[in-house]
């Protein structure tokens, strides 16, 4: 059960404060993500939104919508003199501008309009998908990478369903073809089209997308918005093609092999373990630090298989902790309000995973050192990572660090590379 505890139990390497503090309710708000303006009460109730997770799994994963099979242009939108098209239904207002005034920080610009939820979305100009699948922010996205004489632009296309994802990665797109449909996925308040065009690929450097102003810098085909008139914004600033594998770097500075995890299977299965595995990878946590983490809510849930570990109440308990990592009282109301507003609902797997995390990195550690996910990070071995996460995350009564370590530790022989509790 997540709450306080007073002392350590087993000596360890790293030594953490003493604390005699009192079981502490908290309610944490959302200062790891943005709050669009166009929710100041949401802001005022301080209430958690959910991002869709797998930042390190996007760049192998592949759409599961049906293939489109479209040969020639289907796009009803404009095509600007250089060869770019209009990313969807021509007219579609822009509900939020490019690099506006009041949102400096958009890298791209969003499309949005009555009944624009389920419309076509078309590749604006030849070229290869490079990305199809989840990511952070936008729930799923698609990336194309164009050759336009020589010099290579990525078109980014945001927060559609994973069902309506139209082409795999590696396939050949023609101008004007569908590749998906419009959604409402991710970090987003309203159906809408996130689209942006970067310079040098998916990580490169931004610019105004043609696609939609043109090369002139005006809206195509019609200046269908005002900007004086445009509606509130429908993505919050922070979230970007480069955010999509900018946190995905080791210190090697090379990508972390990850299993992308597929969450419909993971809830379906009985052993639910090696999900839970590859996704704490796939966050960039080491073998380490994913044994620590899971030996954690092994311990709180009461099942190393997690088979119903996301719809569980504390074992033998007072009924105040719920779920994995077993949130309780104000925690768990703010589980639960992040759920309501989630399709995949309260018991999926991997929203509950997503919520850890996210919840982890609006937290600040009890050494006062930063968030907790980051301080995660540090541990170099299983028992240190245990029991960081059991002090910092769970803060339960002591006595349990010997039992979550042994479950840690049973992961590692299952799962990690060699087994034992080794060095990052």
């Amino acid at each position: 059960m997540i709450m306080e505890f007073t002392k350590r139990t087993t000596p360890l390497s790293i030594t953490y404060f003493i604390a005699a503090i009192v079981f502490t309710l908290t309610f944490f708000t959302s200062t790891a993500l943005a709050i669009t303006e166009a929710n100041p009460s949401e802001k005022e109730k301080g209430s958690f939104d959910i991002l869709y997770w797998e930042k390190c799994g996007v760049t192998g994963s592949s759409g599961t919508g049906t293939p489109s099979t479209t040969e020639e242009p289907t796009s009803t939108g404009a095509v600007d003199e250089s060869g770019w098209a209009f990313p969807t239904v021509a007219g579609t207002p822009i509900s939020s501008d490019y690099r506006a005034p009041n949102r400096p920080g958009h890298q791209g610009v969003d499309l949005a309009g009555p009944g624009i939820l389920g419309q076509p979305i078309y590749a604006s100009r030849d070229g290869t998908v490079t990305h199809s699948g989840t990511a952070s922010g936008f729930g799923y996205w698609i990336v194309i990478e164009h050759d336009v004489d020589g010099q290579i632009i990525s078109s980014v296309y945001g927060h559609m369903s994973g069902d309506d994802l139209m082409v795999p990665v590696g396939a050949k797109v023609k101008t004007g073809q569908q590749i998906s449909r419009v959604g409402n996925q991710g970090q987003s308040t309203g159906p809408h089209l996130h689209y942006e065009e970067r310079v040098g690929g998916v990580n490169g450097g931004d610019r105004k997308p043609v696609a939609v102003y043109g090369q002139t810098g005006n809206t195509t085909p019609a200046d269908p918005a005002d900007p004086a008139d445009q509606q509130a914004s429908t993505q919050p600033a922070d979230t970007s093609a480069a955010d999509q594998t900018s946190s995905c770097k080791g210190e090697s500075g090379s990508k972390t092999p990850v299993t992308p995890v597929n969450c419909a299977e993971a809830n379906k299965s009985e052993d639910k373990s090696k999900f839970v595995w590859d996704y704490l990878r796939g966050q960039g946590l080491s073998e380490e630090q994913t044994a620590g983490v899971m030996g954690n809510l092994a311990h709180e849930s009461g099942d190393p298989t997690f088979k119903k570990s996301t719809d569980v109440y504390e074992v033998g308990g007072a009924n105040a902790g719920y779920g994995l990592a077993q949130w309780s009282f104000g925690r768990q109301t703010s589980l639960r309000d992040a759920a309501a507003k989630d399709p995949r609902g309260l018991t999926d797997l991997c929203f509950q995973l997503d919520y850890l995390v996210e919840e982890s990195k609006a937290r600040e550690r009890r050494d006062g050192g930063g968030n907790e996910w980051d301080g995660i990070k540090e541990q170099k071995t299983i028992e240190d990572a245990t029991y960081y996460f059991e002090y910092n995350y769970e803060r339960p009564q002591p006595g349990s660090t010997g039992a979550r370590v042994k479950y840690a530790n049973e992961y590692m022989n299952k799962y990690g590379s060699g087994g034992g509790n080794r060095n990052v």
